[in-house]
């Protein structure tokens, strides 16, 4: 059994819009959270949203740049074994 698709229409409303972004956020901050515990890898997540003035990063700015840091060092070929894998 599949899932079927999810149609999520444009929230024209702001306040609503900006209610169900926030909820949103502590989704995905809360399912980054237990999968790096889980797995006991470093992960970081950066949000960009028009509704606030700045990305929110989790789990800090300077741990999001030693993850992207560690990324960008690697080799062409461990990128790609990472990505696929």
């Amino acid at each position: 059994m599949t899932r079927g698709t999810v149609n999520l229409p444009h929230i024209t409303n702001h306040s609503a819009r900006k209610a169900t972004s926030k909820k949103r956020k502590a989704g995905l901050m809360k399912a980054a959270y237990v999968l790096s515990t889980l797995s006991g890898i470093n992960k970081c997540g950066i949000i960009f949203s028009p509704c606030y003035p700045e990305p929110y990063v989790w789990p800090s700015e300077l741990d999001a740049h030693r993850v992207i840091a560690r990324f960008k060092n690697m080799s062409v070929l461990e990128h790609n074994r990472r990505m696929v894998n």
